[in-house]
């Protein structure tokens, strides 16, 4: 069983293998399920629980964005918000811990936008789930955290397709970077406000920059069938040379299932974190005589 320390093995290695067994997900039926030849194995992965609620809270029009790891704000405060959908990342990437230790091992992370429901803050920890990976527990540092204000809106969201996309203070190649967002990552747009090859983007730390357009798609989470092959391969084979990391879900590092989660979250296509959720709920089994490039092989 490997464990949870960065490799010197580089992604690069493992999609030739992909590739090669066919392993990067296709879907050819209506509900866009995977298809699947045979189970190989398992990831371990906390116990996660679907029935986490799913309550509303109605911010007050003059609340503002709060970063809940600010020293003004108190965990009591932060209580108010569990189980709501107004927590969200705050920081470029948020590693998720098995416990509420940085010395324990890095069980996933969490991309900046991502939402978050708070189940149990600790000092300057939070017990989480993540609606996004199918309310993955872990334990994130309070710090990465922030309060979504009532004027936030996520309509026109874009998710970045590149390896690495800068916000830039101003529609310009050489401005000033804002943040450097990584493949996966989900912001919200201003379709009518382009300048040139840049789009207006914004931040849920309350900032507002210009990226790429080029360097974004559609978030298309609810027309996922259309997609094809090739773009999936594509935004898979953007991720060689990049270093294995137990737990990691970016371009800084990640592991086989979290590569597979991103590559398809890029378009539209949420899968669960661990390979063996992926295999037990995202899949329909496929004869080993049919695979075809692109279909996910467990072993």
């Amino acid at each position: 069983m490997m464990n949870k320390n960065q490799k010197t093995v580089f992604v690069n290695l493992l999609l030739a293998i992909l590739l090669t067994i066919g392993c990067l997900t296709l879907f050819k039926n209506s509900n866009n399920k995977p298809r699947i030849e045979k189970d190989i194995g398992k990831d371990e992965l906390p116990e996660t629980d679907s029935s986490l609620a799913t309550d509303k809270y109605e911010a007050k029009s003059e609340e503002p964005l709060a970063v809940v790891g600010d020293r003004n704000t108190s965990v009591e405060e932060l209580e108010e918000y569990l189980s709501t959908d107004k927590i969200h990342i705050v920081v470029e990437v948020a590693d998720v811990y098995r416990y509420p230790s940085t010395h324990s091992e890095t069980v996933t992370q969490a991309l900046h936008g991502e939402p978050v429901r708070v189940l149990s803050p600790r000092d300057s920890w939070a017990e989480i789930a993540l609606p996004d990976q199918f309310n993955y527990h872990g334990w994130v540092q309070v710090s990465t955290l922030g309060i979504i204000p009532s004027s936030w809106k996520e309509a026109n969201r874009k998710i970045v397709s590149v390896a690495s996309a800068e916000v830039r203070t101003v529609p310009q190649k050489d401005a000033q970077v804002l943040r450097v967002l990584p493949l996966g990552t989900v912001v919200a747009s201003d379709p009518m406000t382009k300048e040139g090859d840049f789009t207006l983007v914004y931040l849920v730390n309350g900032q507002k920059g210009f990226v790429w357009s080029k360097d974004m798609l559609d978030d298309r989470q609810q027309n996922a069938a259309w997609i094809s092959r090739a773009e999936i391969l594509t935004t898979a084979r953007q991720l060689l040379g990049q270093p294995y990391l137990w737990g990691g879900m970016t371009t800084g590092g990640l592991d086989c299932s979290g590569f597979i989660h991103t590559v398809f979250k890029v378009h539209g296509i949420l899968l669960h974190r661990d390979a063996d959720l992926q295999y037990l709920n995202d899949g329909v089994s496929v004869a080993s005589n049919e695979l075809e490039p692109g279909d996910l092989v467990f072993f």
